[in-house]
């Protein structure tokens, strides 16, 4: 674990997927060519200051950490499909993951890889962060 300054008026809440933003944090989102940091330690809402580096958070990384599932379903256009051990998971929020990188029909990428899915729960998802 190490402390990372937040992005200006960035708001994360605790336990949250972070991302680089420059370098500062942010709550996870979806995109391409993403660079995600780690897990937010704390169990509070953390917020940047006027400025990025006004505030600084703890960050947790390599951990495996544990994810929701997209309520839509694990892969495109299959609303019942469930995730397995081994499938790759693409970010969908801070908190969600999906197993597809892409949001339209038109087979764009829009999402960047989080890992390999290594656990499978009846409510979500655990990926190596």
């Amino acid at each position: 674990q190490f402390d990372m300054d937040v992005k200006a008026n960035a708001e994360i809440w605790g336990g949250a997927l972070v991302e680089l933003s420059g370098n500062a944090i942010k709550k996870a989102e979806p995109g391409t060519g993403k660079r995600y940091r780690g897990i937010l330690q704390s169990q509070e809402k953390v917020t940047g200051g006027a400025a990025a580096g006004d505030v600084q958070a703890t960050v947790r990384r390599r951990v495996l950490a544990k994810f929701k599932v997209r309520a839509g379903g694990w892969d495109r256009g299959a609303p019942s499909s469930t995730p397995s051990i081994g499938d790759k998971a693409y970010v969908e929020d801070d908190e969600t993951v999906v197993g597809h990188n892409d949001v339209g029909t038109a087979n764009t990428v829009d999402r960047s890889e989080l890992g390999e899915v290594e656990v499978v729960d009846t409510d979500g998802v655990w990926v190596w962060v």
